[in-house]
């Protein structure tokens, strides 16, 4: 059974939990947190009483609040995996 997630997966969802934003962003728990709230926050104020999904959000309100685009996360995303692959492990470094 597959318990990793890829950041490549994830985007290809519509909507997203914390958990998402954070594998999607490279960011850790907190600053993923106020960034879900901050999100959050603006679908609320636009759904007013029919938000019924509070612990999600969609991903085309995270892009409009990030400023970004969908395709300029994807080059991201293949940046942050080109620049793994290129670095050195820790293991291969010696003890």
């Amino acid at each position: 059974m597959k318990t990793t997630v890829t950041p490549q997966e994830v985007i290809a969802k519509t909507y997203l939990n914390i958990t998402d934003v954070q594998i999607l962003l490279g960011m850790t728990r907190e600053p993923a947190r106020a960034l879900f709230k901050q999100v959050k926050n603006i679908e609320t104020e636009k759904l007013g009483k029919f938000d019924v999904w509070p612990n999600m959000i969609q991903k085309d309100n995270l892009l409009k609040a990030l400023h970004i685009s969908r395709d300029a996360l994807l080059r991201d995303l293949e940046l942050r995996e080109a620049n793994k692959k290129s670095a050195p492990s820790v293991e291969s470094k010696g003890a």
